[in-house]
């Protein structure tokens, strides 16, 4: 049986500009920790002639983090991120690493951009989970030995 679990991965974030050492990441909501969506990595056109050209297109890794309410990681590291961006009036970017150890892979990220956030927790039977999307300029894969 394949093991698949997300229980162990590990998400260290670093944002030079606001933290001087990176962050773990903690407490993620129960059906969404992170998830990066499809990308378009190539376009294709058919001349008329039928024969097929194509190009690679540049793209954008967004990625959304989403936290259970009451995660450390949203007092201590998102929240001390967009107040840092809102005081300074400038982006101040990331890099981040994310292990995972039941597939044995480990992901950096870099030149991440924070820009989307949920900025309260929407309170309901009880108060639910906060999402925030970092934008990637590169992300790399690669096994971990």
């Amino acid at each position: 049986m394949s093991d698949i679990t997300s229980a162990n991965s590990i998400f260290t974030l670093t944002v030079p500009d606001v933290f001087a050492v990176p962050q773990l990441l903690q407490q993620y909501a129960t059906d969404d920790a992170f998830a990066t969506p499809e990308v378009v990595v190539a376009e294709t056109v058919k001349g008329v002639d039928g024969k097929l050209s194509g190009a690679f297109v540049p793209f954008i890794t967004s990625q959304t983090v989403t936290f259970q309410a009451d995660s450390v990681s949203i007092g201590n590291t998102m929240e001390p991120w967009i107040l840092a961006m809102q005081s300074a009036q400038t982006p101040y970017f990331a890099s981040a690493t994310i292990m995972l150890p039941s597939v044995k892979r480990l992901y950096r990220l870099t030149k991440g951009l924070l820009t989307r956030i949920t900025p309260i927790a929407a309170a309901k039977k009880y108060l639910q989970p906060v999402s925030y999307e970092i934008s990637w300029e590169t992300w790399e894969g690669m096994p971990i030995p």
